[in-house]
C-alpha cells in the first residue's frame, strides 16, 4: 500500500476531527469526565494519583488519566490541548485499521476502512469528550496490528507493551488475554510458549509498577481498579434508569460504613455473586438483554451528527455490512482474521459479564470497519441490491425515528429491563 495514501487518510481523518472539536465541544464535565479530569490535574500539580477528595483512588485505571498529566504539565489545565491531541490519535487509529484491514484483505478494502474509520461519526465524536475511548482504541489498534504484521520476540513483547498500555486504559481488555493465549498455541505451535511469554512479559512490565503502588497504598492485591465491584454491581442490579448508571444508592446498608475503595469493591462482588445465585432466571433474562444491546441502535440521540432521530443510522449500516463482511470471511479466514475473531469474541463476553451498552462496543467498530469494508466490496460485486436493501432500511429507520413520536416504543422496552 502506498505511504501516500496512508498520510492522506491520516491528513483527512485529523482534519474531520480538528473541525469537530472546533464546531461541538461540551462546555461542562460529568461524571466518568470529572473524576479523569481531577486525577490528571492532581497529578499534574504533583499531588500524586489522588481523588476529589485528595485521597489516593485506584479507582480508575491509570493510563488516561496519566496521559492527561503530560497535557496539563505542558499545556496548562487546558482541554482544548486535550481534545487537538485526542484528534491525532483518532486519526492515528483510522491509520491503524487502515492497515489492519490490509493484512486481512487487501489494498482496495484497505483504502474503503480508512476512509471509513476517517468520515464515520461515532469514531468522529469521542474526540471532545474527556473520556478514555479515543486512547483506547489506539493502544488496542496498535497492538493488535503489531501482533498480526510483525512476528521477532522484540517485537512480541514491544506488542505487549503496548497491550499492556490499553489494559491500563480500560480494564476490559482483560478478557482478550486468554483468547490471544488460545490463539498462540492453535496457529503458532512451535513458538506458542516463547510469543506467549514475550507478550505477557510486556503486559507484566506496564501492570507491575501500578499493582505494587496499590499495595503500598491499600495493603492489597489490586492489579488493574477498585471499580470492578461498582462495574460488577451495576451491571446485574440495575438502577432505575437503567444500564451504564450507578446503582450504588441501592447498596445495602453496611457499604456506606466502608470507607476503603478495596473494602467496597470486595463488598459489592460478594454481594453481586449471591444476587446471581439467588436469581438465576433474573440474571438469565439480563444476559439476553445484554445480547441485545451489544447490537442497540436507538442511540441516535447521544449524537450531534444524529439529525434529532433516536435511530443511529450510522451503526445500523455499519453493523448491517460488517455482519456481511463477517459471513463471507469465515470460511476462509487466516490465522490474522481469526485472531480479530477472537478479539471481537472477547468484548463480546467482556460485556455479557459486565456491561453491555452502545458507549462500551466502540472499541471494536473500527475492527467492524474492516470487515465492514469486505462486507461492501462482497455486495458491490455480486449483491448490488443486498446492499441497496441494507441502505434502505436503515434509512427508513432513521426517518422514523426522526419523524414520528414512538415514546411509547421506547417505553415498553423499559419495562424488559
Amino acid at each position: 500500500m502506498s505511504w501516500r495514501l496512508v498520510v492522506a487518510i491520516f491528513l483527512l481523518s485529523l482534519a474531520v476531527r480538528l473541525a469537530y472539536v472546533t464546531v461541538f465541544t461540551a462546555e461542562h464535565l460529568e461524571s466518568d469526565a470529572i473524576d479523569y479530569d481531577t486525577i490528571g490535574w492532581n497529578l499534574a500539580q504533583g499531588n500524586g494519583y489522588t481523588n476529589r477528595a485528595g485521597e489516593p483512588t485506584a479507582f480508575r485505571p491509570p493510563m488516561y488519566p496519566l496521559f492527561l498529566a503530560g497535557v496539563y504539565y505542558v499545556a496548562g489545565h487546558n482541554l482544548d490541548w486535550v481534545r487537538w491531541i485526542q484528534a491525532l490519535l483518532g486519526a492515528g487509529t483510522c491509520v491503524l485499521a487502515c492497515l489492519t484491514a490490509r493484512q486481512l484483505y487487501d489494498d482496495g478494502r484497505a483504502k474503503l476502512a480508512g476512509l471509513l474509520c476517517a468520515l464515520y461519526p461515532p469514531l468522529i465524536i469521542p474526540t471532545s469528550a474527556i473520556l478514555t475511548e479515543v486512547l483506547f482504541m489506539f493502544w488496542l489498534g496498535l497492538a493488535v496490528y503489531g501482533i498480526i504484521s510483525k512476528s521477532g520476540i522484540g517485537w512480541r513483547f514491544v506488542s505487549g507493551l503496548v497491550l499492556g498500555m490499553a489494559l491500563m486504559t480500560r480494564s476490559i481488555l482483560v478478557f482478550f488475554l486468554p483468547f490471544l493465549i488460545g490463539w498462540f498455541i492453535l496457529v503458532r505451535e512451535r513458538r506458542a510458549l516463547v510469543s506467549t511469554s514475550a507478550v505477557l512479559g510486556g503486559v507484566l512490565l506496564v501492570v507491575l509498577p501500578w499493582t505494587i503502588r496499590n499495595y503500598s497504598h491499600f495493603g492489597a492485591f489490586v492489579p488493574l481498579t477498585t471499580n470492578g465491584g461498582h462495574s460488577f454491581f451495576d451491571s446485574y442490579v440495575l438502577s432505575p434508569k437503567g444500564f451504564g448508571c450507578s446503582a450504588a444508592s441501592l447498596a445495602w446498608e453496611d457499604y456506606s460504613h466502608l470507607r476503603d475503595e478495596v473494602s467496597r469493591s470486595r463488598y459489592l462482588n460478594r454481594k453481586t455473586l449471591e444476587y446471581i445465585m439467588d436469581n438465576p432466571l433474573a440474571v438469565a433474562k439480563l444476559t439476553a438483554l445484554k445480547a441485545l444491546f451489544l447490537i442497540y441502535p436507538f442511540d441516535g440521540y447521544r449524537h450531534a451528527v444524529s439529525l434529532g432521530s433516536k435511530y443511529n443510522i450510522f451503526w445500523g449500516i455499519l453493523l448491517a455490512f460488517s455482519t456481511l463482511g463477517l459471513a463471507v470471511s469465515w470460511r476462509g479466514a487466516d490465522s490474522i482474521m481469526r485472531l480479530v475473531f477472537l478479539l471481537l469474541l472477547s468484548f463480546i463476553v467482556g460485556m455479557l459479564v459486565f456491561h453491555a451498552i452502545p458507549r462500551y462496543r466502540l472499541p471494536i467498530e473500527p475492527f467492524l470497519i474492516c470487515f465492514a469494508a469486505g462486507g461492501i466490496r462482497y455486495a458491490w460485486q455480486r449483491k448490488r441490491l443486498t446492499a441497496a436493501f441494507l441502505v434502505g432500511v436503515n434509512a427508513v429507520f432513521f426517518l422514523i425515528f426522526r419523524y414520528t413520536d414512538l415514546s411509547w416504543f421506547f417505553d415498553y422496552l423499559k419495562t424488559w429491563v
